[in-house]
């Protein structure tokens, strides 16, 4: 009798640092697939390499007989492939930085900028003609194949491939996994021990209910925050998240003042106060939180956002003295030195 063909997992954006040794390490881990044999594809063929090291390296430390190799042959990777996984970003960040820096000139202000919005279309424009060119040859090559999508914006990418191939396509995405991760932290639980019942779309799940052994973890956590009095530094971090990742600033500053209620000394504090402020456009007050906190902590972020508040108020001279101060204090804050070349 013929042994078992093997699994053959083509990695489409092979040479991605951020997916790729994931990846690698699921499949070593993953009984189905840890015999698999992987093909690593990218147009950029200088970190693949170091791709199969790594994937030599984690079937040698499992004991496992999965292979890989590289090829920059996109056509060569994908022939009799039983998954195509691909994690690709069309253009990298020098397009990516245009779809936040645009927008955000004419006052459209996004968390991320990967899903929708400007950010969004914009890179689902981008993406979709190459998906699409990848389709094609999967079509030709490896027709049964299981297309496995992890780039974003997922969602349109996803139906893109379905509307307009036959192939099977999945979108993945491990926000939910991280959840879980973090929900079994907070309960004191193992991973494996929560079921998580899940709705919404990619980017914006709705778990509406946890159950922990047949226990409501949602009761648990609820149960959880309120035995646990208000902490400042904790309030203060998250203030600061909603105001400068999110851009709900209105959310954030309520959040920083019940933390500053609380420790008025705080330079974190201070500097967060002001940064919200600014923000909101109130640049006169936030200026001095921002002198407050100065006096109070020595951080080069309160020299950075304390120079754009400066600049905010055309003191363009007093912003540059800042940072030409902070620079030498911080001489490895590679942020402080590009700040200050704008400025030069």
């Amino acid at each position: 009798m013929a042994a078992p063909s093997r699994t053959r997992i083509a990695i489409i954006g092979g040479g991605s640092y951020q997916w790729t040794p994931k990846l690698l390490v699921d499949f070593v881990n993953t009984p189905v697939v840890r015999d698999a044999d992987i093909v690593l594809h990218d147009i950029d063929a200088a970190p693949l390499p170091r791709m199969v090291e790594l994937a030599q390296h984690l079937a040698n430390l499992r004991g496992v007989a999965l292979t890989a190799r590289a090829t920059t042959d996109r056509r060569d990777a994908l022939r009799d492939a039983d998954f195509v996984v691909v994690n690709i970003s069309t253009g990298g960040f020098a397009s990516m930085r245009h779809d936040l820096e645009i927008p955000d000139r004419y006052g459209v202000r996004q968390s991320v900028g990967d899903t929708v919005g400007p950010g969004g279309v914009m890179r689902a424009l981008r993406n979709i003609p190459v998906f699409l060119d990848i389709a094609a040859d999967a079509q030709e090559l490896c027709p049964d194949a299981w297309i496995l999508n992890l780039t974003n914006p997922m969602t349109t990418i996803c139906r893109a491939l379905t509307r307009e191939t036959p192939l099977k396509t999945i979108g993945l995405c491990h926000e939910i996994t991280i959840t879980q991760f973090l929900l079994s932290l907070l309960l004191d639980v193992g991973f494996m021990d929560l079921t998580l019942e899940v709705g919404g779309v990619n980017h914006l799940p709705l778990v509406t209910a946890v159950d922990v052994g047949g226990d409501d973890g949602l009761d648990r956590l609820r149960k959880l925050v309120a035995d646990r009095p208000g902490d400042p530094a904790a309030t203060n971090a998250l203030g600061y998240t909603l105001v400068d990742r999110t851009r709900q600033h209105k959310e954030g500053l309520k959040l920083i003042e019940d933390a500053l209620a609380q420790t008025p000394d705080s330079g974190a504090v201070l500097d967060s106060m002001g940064w919200a402020l600014h923000r909101l456009g109130r640049n006169e007050d936030a200026l001095g939180y921002l002198e407050r906190a100065k006096r109070r902590i020595n951080d080069p972020e309160v020299d950075l956002h304390l120079g754009e508040i400066l600049l905010a108020l055309n003191r363009k001279s007093d912003a540059r003295d800042v940072w030409a101060k902070a620079s030498e204090r911080y001489p490895d804050n590679d942020e402080l030195k590009q700040r200050l070349q704008k400025l030069n």
